[in-house]
């Protein structure tokens, strides 16, 4: 059996998807307080948190751009104030334009770095201190397998999220209580990662 994750709080980031929604419901069905962060999406994020409650768990919806810092900031504050502070986070929010590559312009790239890496960095950047201080911490960096696969079309960056990964834990001094992680699921999958990443 997993260890039980009541007493921590999670925020989960892209949380009205389909996979985002499975990692909520699975981590309050495991006993955490979870943010539901989302972006202009209130209707499902409210029905995603009314089903969490009404099954026995605790969820809050909280709207966030996470490609801005001031709003990432706002956000975390909010799941503190709310929930208490993070200690698990799943960055799982991604863009995937349905562009060319002749028809990608710097302006979907930028787009596409902001909300597949960039967000990523800013979130862990803001929670990690506490981690660290609170003695257990984990960062579950969602990925995708077409980083290796590959598509016509540009993608999440997830080669270089596991770099990123790597320098977050490095630049901590690779503490044992704050284990960052990447899952790479498969697109037709809607089902969370494994437990064992909170272990």
């Amino acid at each position: 059996m997993p260890r039980s994750l009541k007493g921590h709080t999670a925020l989960v980031t892209g949380a009205t998807g389909g996979l985002g929604a499975a990692i909520a419901r699975r981590l309050a069905a495991e006993g955490a307080a979870v943010v539901l962060a989302h972006l202009d999406c209130w209707d499902a994020a409210g029905a995603l948190a009314e089903e969490i409650t009404a099954d026995g768990g605790t969820a809050r919806p909280v709207e966030a751009d996470l490609r801005d810092l001031d709003a990432v900031r706002d956000l975390c504050q909010q799941a503190h104030s709310r929930l208490g502070p993070v200690d698990i986070l799943v960055s799982n929010a991604g863009a995937y334009p349905r562009t060319s590559w002749a028809g990608t312009t710097p302006n979907v790239w930028d787009d596409m770095l902001a909300t597949n890496l960039t967000s990523h960095y800013l979130l862990a950047h803001e929670l990690t201190a506490g981690m660290a201080a609170f003695g257990w911490g984990r960062i579950i960096t969602i990925g995708s397998v077409l980083a290796t696969a590959g598509r016509h079309e540009p993608r999440r960056s997830s080669a270089t999220q596991r770099w990123a990964r790597r320098t977050c834990w490095l630049r901590l001094g690779k503490p044992k209580s704050v284990y960052p992680t990447t899952s790479d699921p498969s697109s037709a999958t809607s089902s969370p990662p494994s437990s064992a990443y909170l272990r």
